[in-house]
């Protein structure tokens, strides 16, 4: 046995170099390539971990069509209870208008006409406001709560093996969602424009990807 005369540990008389600190041992037998000494600290990487780093698939996009058949199943998700609330509302006023008009006499005055129908009208248009900004708000939550959720993704998306994710491929906050799902107004305003740009884009954004600054990719 031999010790290595820089850091004093015990080494094999044929070994070249001292397997702690990396440094020649005098007398050891020649090797064809010395390894480079590092320095304390520096962080190892073995064949096989760069293999893996290298073997490692790009990176997949979802693009316009696939997230265009997903928003069409969360559609139906939102949009089947909210249909039985809107056959439920037509049904009641309906039945109000059918009421009014059986109470009416052969030859009813316009007066009396008008009397009978303008509250059920307004009554009507509140209920339709009040429908529509229960809509907004049951896609807000919906979206926003799945796609900032662990499951980073709507049941739609989930289906096709899809995320959202900001742009270093982190899960998103609720606020941070919910700054995605009202950009989409804006796509709304540029007559589809905003939604197709999913098609042709690098990573395959949307107008509201890029205002929120987030990406949708695909796992398979």
């Amino acid at each position: 046995m031999a010790f290595c005369s820089s850091c004093g540990s015990q080494v094999d008389q044929d070994t070249r170099f001292c397997h702690k600190c990396g440094r020649p041992v005098a007398g050891g037998a020649p090797l064809a390539q010395a390894p480079p000494a590092q320095p304390a600290g520096t962080p190892q990487v073995y064949a096989g971990q760069a293999a893996a780093v290298y073997a490692r698939p790009p990176q997949r996009y979802g693009g316009f069509w696939i997230r265009f058949v997903a928003y069409i199943v969360d559609g139906l998700i939102i949009g089947i209870p909210m249909s039985v609330i809107v056959g439920i509302v037509i049904g009641v006023f309906g039945a109000g208008s059918l009421a009014t008009l059986s109470s009416l006499p052969k030859n009813p005055d316009p007066e009396q006409v008008q009397a009978q129908f303008v509250p059920l009208f307004i009554a009507f248009l509140g209920a339709y406001a009040l429908f529509i900004a229960g809509s907004i708000v049951i896609s807000w939550l919906y979206f926003a709560m799945m796609e900032s959720s662990e499951r980073q993704a709507t049941f739609g998306k989930a289906i096709f093996n899809m995320r959202v994710t900001d742009a270093n491929g982190s899960r998103l906050s609720f606020a941070h969602a919910s700054g995605r799902f009202f950009a989409k107004i804006i796509n709304s305003m540029t007559c589809g424009i905003g939604w197709i740009m999913a098609g042709f884009t690098d990573k395959k954004q949307g107008l509201h990807d890029l205002i929120a600054g987030t990406v949708v990719t695909r796992t398979l």
